[in-house]
Formats: structure tokens, C-alpha cells, sequence
């Protein structure tokens, strides 16, 4: 660690409550106060307020069940390698049914209660992982802190992808026995001491954003849940590696509207998340509502209805790139171009 005394000074003047709470919890004692505390930290490194809700909602979850007694955890073994117990916990007693890829699927839109109940039932081995969709964030932290990281799987290995989570537990759990921290020591280290010891706060939205030099699409449904158009919306989205803070995101609604119906700006540059689905992803904002254009008149269109995506429907299309041309013809047919 950088400087022992920035630690302790931060201890003694933030971190000792949240660590009250954290021991407690691994204690046995895991009530609402644990979910609270994992959402402000939350709060302050990550921009999306609807990506925070998503969190606090599983952990309170995760209390339930645990009072519940929905999981027998004397049936797990803990000492099996991440994709194992993953499917152990997904499946159950069917854990092989499912393909790498599907159970990743299942894996990412767990993976806050997931990696939760495993660091609750042997933190000395597993970390509850909350940077879903800040993975940029995680490597600065480990840059400023000498954590040496595991090499990135490939974007569609995902096996390979689900044992990085076990992976990564492993190098943090080495920092953590290299800095005499208890588990509860590192995850009030990784999600409260080390974000504000780089200064990297949720990120502001700023109204002036530098001119945008690349379009991406994005598609998504209604039944998201980091759905909205509300003005003050920011949520992390698919984008095409060539993305920067500035660029344009045109959104497409999948089933019932199969339509383009709003733009937003990314006030993020693209990064690697080997978390997340699409492995390659920004932050959005400032959407703005465009005269919605629908799949059916895409493909009627002269100009988009050559386009190989809009001919295969828009499948598989989420992140893509859209070629100049094609963003400035879209916004004309929405009236948009002369307010971009």
C-alpha cells in the first residue's frame, strides 16, 4: 500500500463504521445496514444510479434468502474452481445443463449476489465483486496500488471468463495477505479507501463534451432493467472500442417497438469489463428523444436498407459501429441533424 498513514487517517475518519459493519456481517450478523453501507460506497465511484439500485436490491436479497435458508451451504464445495460453484449455485443439482455461454449470461446478471454469498461463505478465498461496469476503475486501482491483475481471457471465451472472477479473487486475496488486511479490511479498502485515494468519484457529466468523432448503436428494450429516457439518466452500455467521451449512441428498442427512438452522448471512453456480456463498454447520458424510425422503414430505406446489420435484422448489432454516413442519413430521416 501507497502510504499507511492516508489509510489510517481514513479509517479513523470514515472507514471504521463501514468496517463495524462489514466484520458483522461476516460474523453472521449480515442485516440491511450491510446493503446500505455497499450502496453509498457505491455511490461514490459509480455514475449510474440505476446500476446502484440494481446492487442494493441483490444484497437485500441475498439477506433474505440467506434468512430463509434458501441455500444448504454445507452442499457446496468451496474449494471448486469459480465456474463449478457458479453452476452449483445457478443449477444446482442440473449444473452442467447449460452451455459456457449461457451460464455466463446467468452469471453476469448475478454477479453481485453470487460473489456476495460466496466472500460471505469463505472470504478468505472470494471478494464480493461491485465494480460491474467500472472494471476501467479496478485497474487504476490496481496500477496505483501494485496489485498484479490475471491477463484478461478472451472476449468470447467465456469459460475462461467465468474463472477470471476466481482469478481475480486470488490476486486480491494475495494483496490483501501482503498488507496484514482482514477481508473486511479489503473491501472497505476496494470500495472505499482506494477510489477516493485516486480521485475517481462518479464521473461528471459535463454540458460541453468534446465533438463527436464516431456513432455506435446501442439496443436495448423496454424491459431493461437500466431502461429509461429520463434526462438525468446514465447507464453503461455496449460501445465499439473506438469509442470516446463525446461520441454519439443511437438507441434501438428491440420487441414490441423494433425501433430507433432516442441518441445519447457516451461521457465515457470505451473499456475492456471481462464481466460484462459484451466485454467492451461506456457510460451514456444526455438523451434526447428522435422521431422514432422503425426497423420496417430501415429496411425500405435506400441507403440503411443496404446495410448487412438492418438486412439481418439488427441481431448481434448491440456495440457496433455505425459508419458516418450511415448516423448523419439516420438523423436526417429524424429530423435530429440540425440540433446535434
Amino acid at each position: 500500500m501507497s502510504s499507511k498513514e492516508e489509510w489510517n487517517t481514513f479509517l479513523q475518519t470514515k472507514g471504521l463504521p463501514v468496517l463495524a459493519v462489514f466484520e458483522d456481517a461476516l460474523a453472521g450478523s449480515c442485516g440491511p445496514a450491510f446493503a446500505d453501507a455497499v450502496r453509498s460506497l457505491h455511490r461514490q465511484y459509480c455514475p449510474s444510479r440505476a446500476l446502484t439500485g440494481i446492487l442494493h436490491d441483490a444484497l437485500l436479497q441475498i439477506l433474505e434468502d440467506r434468512r430463509a435458508g434458501a441455500f444448504t451451504e454445507a452442499d457446496l464445495d468451496l474449494s471448486a474452481d469459480s465456474v463449478s460453484l457458479v453452476r452449483a449455485l445457478l443449477y444446482g443439482d442440473d449444473p452442467v445443463a447449460k452451455s459456457d455461454l449461457e451460464c455466463f449470461r446467468d452469471f453476469e446478471e448475478n454477479l453481485f449476489y453470487l460473489s456476495t454469498f460466496l466472500a460471505l461463505q469463505a472470504p478468505e478465498r472470494f471478494l464480493p465483486y461491485y465494480f460491474y461496469c467500472r472494471f476501467d476503475l479496478l485497474c487504476q486501482i490496481a496500477k496505483r496500488f501494485g496489485i498484479l491483475l490475471p491477463p484478461l481471457p478472451a472476449e468470447n471465451d467465456f469459460r475462461g471468463r467465468l474463472l477470471y472472477y476466481g482469478a481475480l479473487c486470488s490476486s486480491l486475496q494475495a494483496f490483501r495477505r501482503k498488507e496484514g488486511l482482514t477481508p473486511a479490511g479489503l473491501w472497505l479498502f476496494l470500495y472505499g479507501y482506494a477510489p477516493l485515494a485516486i480521485r475517481q468519484a462518479a464521473p461528471s457529466l459535463p454540458e460541453v463534451l468534446p465533438p463527436a468523432r464516431h456513432a455506435c448503436l446501442v439496443c436495448t428494450s423496454r424491459d431493461d432493467p437500466l431502461f429509461s429516457e429520463k434526462p438525468e439518466t446514465v447507464v453503461p452500455r455496449p460501445a465499439s472500442p473506438e469509442i470516446k467521451r463525446g461520441d454519439f449512441a443511437v438507441q434501438f428498442l428491440r420487441v414490441p417497438d423494433n425501433a430507433a427512438t432516442s441518441v445519447w452522448r457516451f461521457v465515457s471512453d470505451a473499456f475492456t469489463d471481462p464481466f460484462y456480456f459484451h466485454y467492451t463498454c461506456a457510460y451514456t447520458a444526455h438523451p434526447k428523444k428522435l422521431k422514432t424510425i422503425s426497423l420496417r422503414w430501415m429496411q425500405k430505406d435506400h441507403f440503411l436498407g443496404r446495410s448487412p446489420l438492418v438486412r439481418k435484422h439488427l441481431i448481434g448489432a448491440s456495440g457496433t459501429a455505425i459508419p458516418a454516413e450511415g448516423f448523419n442519413h439516420l438523423m436526417e430521416l429524424a429530423g435530429e441533424a440540425a440540433r446535434l
